[in-house]
């Protein structure tokens, strides 16, 4: 029944009540079985240089925020459960484990690109995930040269240029440096790219863009973390979303048994919220480390415009 309800085709009824099972809302579950079939292939390149050890990342463990390596925050990639819908998964390791001469970022997004040529994609969607915890740098010790990142540059250009593809980065390091690296690519390169970070540093950004007013749940950010089609969740913690957004996004976070179609006009969509909310199940909120309504009421009333208020001039107006 939910599969009609949220009009997934029936082939993913076991995938779509597991999603629901995990936590994931009903629509936003039916919006990834719906992405997957635009997504032709999943590449993940995982960093496995001797850096990953360093003790310094941190996990979701349960809805426990735990201190750990970096590479234990790199290992659960390989599990994550969006990634097995998409019709191929492919999992490559960043560095030959014989060879430790720095960071061959570079080199093995070309490999991945020589890979995609043998490959059917008949015009959909190359998912491609890099999850690493630094900048690619060609020696194996020192700071990342402006070489180095003319070649990661013109690497990513090439390939979303030779392919229908989006690119997410997933950082597995709290280095400032490291984040700025990508921070500046993204906004510089003007890619189709998303840089990822641990799911509180993410829902800090969300909230300073002027989006607080829902809860970044563990299930958001997971399908942040393996790539998602629609623009929506790449704005998220770049801009405040306008109203018409609001409404679609919102409408993913809420409902159960029945889907909820929040309305476009701005006016309108707090109300139907609140209605929603009753029937709709609390997420765990990395920011204040408990659950909470998946939208905050009063936060959401803030950034929604106000209703127009009457003149006297239309009062006497409508009395005649």
């Amino acid at each position: 029944r939910l599969c009609e309800l949220y009009g997934v085709s029936h082939r993913a009824m076991d995938k779509m009540e597991g999603l629901v099972k995990a936590g994931y809302p009903p629509g936003l579950a039916a919006l990834l079985l719906k992405e997957a079939e635009q997504i032709a292939v999943r590449v993940y390149l995982l960093d496995n240089s001797k850096s990953t050890l360093t003790q310094d990342g941190h996990v979701l463990v349960g809805e426990m925020y735990r201190s750990t390596t970096r590479w234990i925050r790199i290992d659960p990639a390989i599990g994550d459960p969006k990634a097995q819908m998409g019709k191929l998964v492919s999992m490559m390791l960043e560095n030959d484990p014989k060879v430790r001469n720095g960071s061959n970022l570079s080199a093995r997004l070309g490999n991945i690109g020589q890979r995609l040529d043998a490959l059917k994609l008949d015009g959909r969607t190359v998912m491609l995930v890099v999850v690493c915890d630094g900048a690619p740098r060609a020696a194996r010790v020192g700071e990342t040269t402006d070489k180095d990142r003319k070649q990661f540059v013109d690497v990513l250009r090439q390939m979303s240029l030779a392919y229908r593809m989006y690119i997410v980065v997933r950082l597995c390091t709290d280095e400032d440096k490291e984040v700025q690296f990508y921070n500046e690519v993204d906004q510089e390169a003007e890619l189709p790219m998303d840089i990822i970070d641990d799911i509180v540093g993410e829902a800090k950004e969300i909230e300073e863009a002027g989006n607080g007013w829902f809860a970044y749940s563990p299930a958001l950010h997971r399908c942040r973390e393996a790539g998602m089609v629609s623009p929506l969740f790449d704005a998220i913690d770049e801009r405040q979303l306008a109203a018409p957004e609001i409404s679609i996004f919102a409408g993913l976070l809420l409902g159960n048994a029945t889907p909820v179609d929040l309305p476009r006009e701005p006016t309108e969509i707090l109300p139907v919220v609140e209605e929603a909310l009753k029937t709709s199940c609390p997420v765990w909120d990395p920011l204040t480390q408990r659950r909470v309504s998946p939208i905050d009421k009063a936060k959401l009333a803030k950034v929604l415009p106000a209703p127009a208020k009457k003149s006297m001039f239309s009062f006497f107006s409508s009395k005649k």
